[in-house]
C-alpha cells in the first residue's frame, strides 16, 4: 500500500497517528503502545503493529521523540516490548507437543480474561475466553519447532476501537500483541481478521513473529446476538499460527450496557450436547420395551386360569 500523505502527531503520553491512504481512506488511531517520557526517544527496531479501525499497519525501525530540548534525539531511550529480550521480558508458557496430542489437563488450559473494551459511551466490545497461541517456527539449526502460550489475562492491556461496521479487540502485552478485527454487515457480524506480532523463544532462527489474515469467517452470528462456545476451537489463521480459544463469549457490536446479548452456540457445544440426548433417548427406550414386554407377559399368565 503506497502512502500518498502521512501526518504523524505525537504527544509523550498519548501519541497519535493519522494516515491519508490515496486520498481514499482514512485511518485514525490513538492507541499505538507508544510512550515515552519527555528528553527521552522512543525506539523500536524490531516489527511494531498498529491498529487503526479497518486497517493495520507494521512499522519497522522506528525513532521518534517529540518536544526536543536539542538538535538531536535524547541519550534517554525507551525501546519497545519487540526489542526486550526473551531472557528479560516475562517468560511465556510454553510446551513441545507429542505428535498425538494428549487430553488437556486443568494447567495447560489458558484462564478465562474479560477483555471488554469501552468505546466513548460505555462498552462497545464484550469479550470472555481463555487464549491460546500454538505457534510453529524454525530454530537456529534448521530444524522445525513448534510453541504453545497461553495468555495470562493479568498480563493484558486491552485496546480497540469501534465504528457501526467494524471493530476491533487489541490485547497487548510484554511479548506479543494479539489484533481481533470483527465486520459487520445488515445480518450478521463475524471475525475477518487476525493479527500477530509475538516475540519467539531464544532458539527461533528470527527474533520476532508477525503473522496475519484478514480474509476470515470465524464466529458468524446474527445481529444483536453474541457467539458462545464453551468447547476448544482451533481458528487456524496461518500456516505457522493457530489460535486456540476456550469457554468463549463475545460480542462486539449492539452491545447493550454490560451484558451479552442472546446467544449462539458453536457446533463444538451442540455436538457435545448430542451425545448425552441419544444416550437418554436410547435408555428411555430401553425402559418402555422392558415394561411392555412385562405388561404381555402378565397378560397371558392371567389368560392360562379357568374359573371354577
Amino acid at each position: 500500500m503506497v502512502f500518498r500523505e502521512i501526518k504523524p502527531c505525537f504527544s509523550p503520553r498519548t501519541p497519535h497517528f493519522f494516515f491519508s491512504f490515496l486520498g481514499t481512506k482514512m485511518a485514525t488511531s490513538n492507541s499505538t503502545s507508544i510512550f515515552a517520557k519527555t528528553d527521552t526517544a522512543y525506539k523500536c527496531s524490531n516489527p511494531h503493529l498498529i491498529v487503526m479501525e479497518a486497517v493495520n499497519a507494521t512499522f519497522h525501525d522506528i525513532k521518534l521523540e517529540a518536544y526536543l530540548t536539542k538538535n538531536n534525539y535524547s541519550e534517554n531511550v525507551t525501546p519497545c516490548p519487540e526489542d526486550i529480550s526473551p531472557t528479560t521480558a516475562k517468560t511465556p508458557t510454553t510446551r513441545q507437543p507429542t505428535t498425538a496430542a494428549p487430553t488437556p489437563t486443568p494447567s495447560d488450559i489458558p484462564k478465562q480474561g474479560d477483555y471488554t473494551f469501552n468505546g466513548s459511551s460505555g462498552p462497545c466490545i464484550l469479550a470472555k475466553m481463555g487464549l491460546q497461541l500454538n505457534i510453529s517456527y524454525s530454530k537456529s539449526d534448521g530444524k522445525e519447532a513448534k510453541s504453545v502460550i497461553n495468555i495470562d489475562p493479568s498480563g493484558v492491556n486491552v485496546k480497540g476501537s469501534c465504528s457501526n461496521s467494524s471493530a476491533t479487540l487489541l490485547l497487548v502485552s510484554a511479548t506479543s500483541n494479539l489484533s481481533l478485527h470483527f465486520v459487520l454487515n445488515s445480518t450478521k457480524y463475524y471475525l475477518e481478521g487476525v493479527a500477530l506480532n509475538t516475540i519467539l523463544p531464544a532458539d527461533a532462527k528470527d527474533h520476532v513473529l508477525n503473522a496475519s489474515n484478514s480474509s476470515l469467517t470465524y464466529f458468524e452470528t446474527a445481529t444483536r446476538k453474541s457467539f458462545k462456545c464453551k468447547s476448544k476451537q482451533a481458528l487456524e489463521i496461518t500456516n505457522n499460527f493457530t489460535l486456540n480459544t476456550y469457554d468463549l463469549q463475545i460480542q462486539p457490536f449492539d452491545v447493550n450496557g454490560d451484558k451479552f446479548g442472546p446467544a449462539v452456540e458453536c457446533v463444538q457445544d451442540e455436538n457435545g450436547m448430542l451425545v448425552p440426548i441419544v444416550v437418554g433417548a436410547a435408555l428411555a427406550g430401553l425402559v418402555l420395551i422392558v415394561l411392555i414386554a412385562y405388561l404381555i407377559g402378565r397378560k397371558r399368565s392371567h389368560a392360562g386360569y379357568q374359573t371354577i
